[in-house]
């Protein structure tokens, strides 16, 4: 979340001062900056929710650099570190993600496409009209026969296989990113995997890597007549074209402005184009530390000191902010109900109703007669089950929480 989010929660006191405070010290004192607690806390609040506004053309034109600030900023920028800077804006990139930057092209959307169709049909829980026909077979032998694969492995053989026609070599690290392009069906995947009652999952067996073979088997399938088809050829390309990949990788995440993007289409001498992007960066990043420290202007730190100091809170700040609102929140209603009641006049009675509605009426008569106290307790008849709608495929426990139905009733 943006900061301005829980700076609005702070200001109306659902994060409280003194969480955040508490929670500022741990990364302060590990630094040993803990004496810059209340500039820490001016940042998050004041200059933080501008922070990006400090990196302005306009205001570079109006304001000189610190060259010392400047020449520190160059050598700990990851743009004169031409290969740690490809793999940072390569993170979590398919391939086919990378070549559609590279080359303007629209496999992902493809791809996707493909994959979202065949999951959502073969998954699907008697909610279509024409359901997909052999998921008995399982996820990955049902693909098969959906895309005419000739394979007599399983799934986890098909993948290794596609793995060796891509070149990948660290498969970890692919998988994290080809998982992360559509977590909601794989997390809905591994559920069902994992939940030997979940009944869908008896019926139509499917796994994390029969989702891994439908999702490469389609990513091999559109990038065999592409360009860059594997991911040796990717890395020779980058190589010879360094500058290029550099400046299309990052239009493609959208951060070239229009002169840059100008300046691509009018001619093809990348590494000036880079070379005028990187000087413009560094310039507005030291800009930037320079206006935020301005507004700290009794704050005995160097432009460098202020530099790392700010690295720091930008880092931190995410979690800070969540931390002390699940503080903030745990004080004020958790403590409630973990801390002893005290009444005005003790109860004569408690008595315990059913959950429902019509007891409330009950409920309340009993309690305007007198010291009296009621709860309403979920009403479970000692028979738990799990229950299957006519012509629905899943089920639903009848039974309280802590308790898992063993039967299923139809």
């Amino acid at each position: 979340m943006d900061p301005e989010y829980y700076i609005a929660l702070y200001h109306e006191g659902k994060v409280r001062p003194e969480f955040l405070e508490k929670n500022l010290l741990r990364p302060l004192t590990e630094a040993k900056l803990e004496d810059y607690a209340s500039a820490a806390k001016t940042f998050m609040l004041d200059i933080s929710p501008k922070w990006n506004s400090l990196r302005s053309y306009e205001d570079l034109k109006v304001n000189d650099i610190d060259e010392t600030l400047h020449t520190f900023l160059e050598e700990e920028s990851i743009y004169l570190k031409k290969e740690a800077w490809i793999e940072s804006l390569t993170e979590h990139l398919t391939l086919y993600e990378i070549h559609d930057a590279l080359f303007g092209t629209s496999e992902k959307e493809l791809i996707e496409k493909d994959v979202i169709e065949y999951i959502a049909r073969f998954l699907d829980e008697a909610q279509t009209t024409l359901s997909m026909t052999d998921r008995d077979l399982g996820m990955f032998n049902t693909f098969k026969l959906y895309e005419n694969i000739e394979h007599d492995g399983d799934s986890e053989s098909y993948v290794k296989e596609i793995l060796e026609k891509l070149k990948i070599k660290d498969v970890e690290k692919a998988f994290l990113t080809h998982i992360l392009k559509l977590h909601g069906w794989a997390g809905f995947i591994k559920y069902r995997s994992e939940d030997k009652d979940y009944y869908p999952q008896q019926e139509h067996p499917s796994s994390l890597m029969d989702y891994m073979a439908v999702r490469f088997h389609f990513e091999l399938k559109y990038m065999r007549d592409g360009k860059i088809n594997d991911f040796d050829k990717l890395q020779a390309y980058i190589k010879n074209n360094r500058a290029y990949a550099i400046l299309k990788l990052l239009q493609s995440k959208g951060k070239l402005t229009g002169t840059y993007n100008d300046a691509m289409e009018e001619h093809e001498d990348y590494e000036e184009i880079l070379d005028a992007y990187v000087k413009d960066e560094i310039n507005l990043d030291s800009l930037q530390i320079q206006l935020a420290k301005k507004s700290l202007p009794s704050l005995d730190m160097t432009l460098i000191e202020f530099a790392n100091f700010a690295e720091l809170l930008k880092k931190e700040e995410g979690f800070l902010w969540l931390k002390s609102l699940e503080d903030s929140y745990i004080s004020e209603h958790v403590d409630a109900f973990v801390s002893p009641h005290t009444y005005d006049e003790k109860p004569l009675s408690s008595t315990i109703f059913c959950l429902d509605v019509r007891s409330e009426t009950i409920r309340r008569k009993v309690e305007e007669s007198g010291p009296y106290n009621t709860y309403g307790a979920g009403g479970f008849l000692g028979i738990p089950i799990s229950f299957v709608e006519f012509g629905k495929a899943h089920t639903v426990a009848l039974a309280p929480a802590i308790i898992k139905p063993t039967k299923h009733c139809f």
